[in-house]
């Protein structure tokens, strides 16, 4: 279906090369392995990784884009 063929995006609010990076290229690759179709892995670093939860707050709700950040923005919003 149309909808399959929407990529996954993982967003990881660190410049690419950190911990938090390499977890999320480890768990997008498991991702395809389990058949989830494309995935592609986002970084978007700046402001202690806010930028990038208030680009996943305002995706669109249909569980393609995934979130990868501290823990603390979890309990701020």
């Amino acid at each position: 279906s149309a909808a399959d063929d929407v990529p996954m995006h993982i967003i990881v609010g660190y410049a690419p090369g950190g911990a938090a990076d390499s977890l999320a290229r480890i768990y997008a690759e498991q991702l395809r392995q389990d058949g989830q179709g494309t995935v592609i892995v986002e970084n978007r670093p700046g402001a202690s990784a806010r930028l990038a939860l208030d680009y996943v707050k305002r995706s669109k709700p249909d569980g393609k884009t995934i979130f990868i950040g501290p823990s603390p923005l979890f309990t701020i919003f």
